[in-house]
């Protein structure tokens, strides 16, 4: 009836779409769960004669818990966190900055936080410099004076300005400036866990960090139409659904010449993917089992073919001018039948 060319890309960015597609009404912890029980891969790839139910259990999903989620849902940051992550002024007017969390390559390395404890200050002096960029009043110089790490500039008594012999080339800014030895005392903790991390500073608990009393926004996907925007998801009296805007908003399927514009019926058939558990065909080349998948398991092809024939039809209807009623007509009634 159609070709495999037209009737999706099931995609494992489109789990959790399709979960919400097919459970709509879900709470946070019941999505966390459903979510959990899923399995994707854009790296890992599996040959014909594996198991549907294959998947990588060294990759570590990244939808696991909260922070997951709200990865997923593109969450705002929370008003409490914010506050958290604005720094402080002390006496000396110099700002205090929030922990930071360094950067790590796996997620079971230690997490290493960096705490400003305070700014230890020298005497203010005047001082020569030169730069590329302009400098003004209040502006932090990376450079040692003294003992001290650093400076934040106090006063600008004079700016020298070397004009530019060609486009090619930038001004050149010769200062006299009065500045502020600094240096910047920090502690470094070390922590074993993101569970020591939440409880010794719980502004870091993704339950803290973000809104979950968001009432809309969109998934995170890298291969989405209209600039990313397009599947949205919506919740009220704390669960949460498809945003039926989605429809209007999403094309009707993958093309092999547009492959990054994801659609109705591709989130169908990712749908139909997660039901029977076929983790193979969300990882990596999982179109490749798409023929075998169709085989396999019928009622997903029917479902599958149905939405692409529903796609179709709309999509002429729309393109004739026809009316809601003449689409369902032609929809629930065979040719020929009025």
């Amino acid at each position: 009836m159609f070709s495999i060319s037209n009737m999706g890309y099931p995609y494992h960015e489109l789990i959790p779409p399709a979960i919400l597609l097919d459970h709509p009404g879900l709470t946070k912890d019941e999505y966390i769960e459903a979510l959990d029980e899923t399995h994707g891969s854009g790296y890992t790839k599996f040959e014909p004669e594996e198991p549907w139910d294959s998947y990588n259990e060294e990759e570590k999903d990244h939808h696991e818990g909260s922070q997951g989620l709200a990865a997923i849902l593109n969450l705002e940051e929370s008003t409490r966190y914010t506050i958290f992550r604005t720094p402080m002024v002390d006496g000396n007017s110099l700002l205090v900055k929030p922990p930071q969390q360094e950067f790590t390559w796996r997620p079971d390395d230690p997490i290493e936080l960096v705490v400003h404890k305070e700014n230890k200050v020298g005497l203010p002096l005047v001082l020569p410099y030169s730069s590329y960029e302009r400098k003004k009043e209040g502006d932090q110089l990376e450079i040692e004076v003294g003992d001290f790490e650093g400076a934040t500039i106090l006063e600008v008594l004079e700016e020298k300005v070397t004009k530019p012999r060609s486009k090619r080339d930038m001004p050149y800014f010769t200062y006299s400036l009065k500045v502020l030895p600094l240096t910047e005392v920090i502690r470094v903790e070390q922590l074993d866990s993101k569970e020591e991390l939440w409880q010794k500073w719980p502004d870091f608990h993704p339950d803290n960090r973000y809104n979950f009393a968001q009432s809309r926004g969109h998934f995170r996907l890298s291969h989405d139409f209209s600039g990313g925007q397009a599947f949205r998801w919506i919740m009220a009296d704390g669960r949460y659904f498809l945003d039926p805007e989605t429809f209007d908003l999403i094309p009707a399927s993958w093309e092999a010449s547009n492959w990054e514009y994801l659609g109705y019926v591709d989130l169908i058939a990712t749908a139909e993917a997660i039901k029977h558990k076929a983790w193979k065909l969300l990882s990596r080349k999982g179109l490749d089992h798409y023929a075998a998948f169709l085989r396999d398991f019928p009622d997903s092809k029917d479902r599958i073919e149905r939405a692409t024939w529903d796609t179709h039809m709309a999509l002429a209807s729309k393109k004739y001018g026809e009316t809601v009623n003449d689409l369902l007509r032609r929809r629930l009634f065979p040719q020929g039948y009025f």
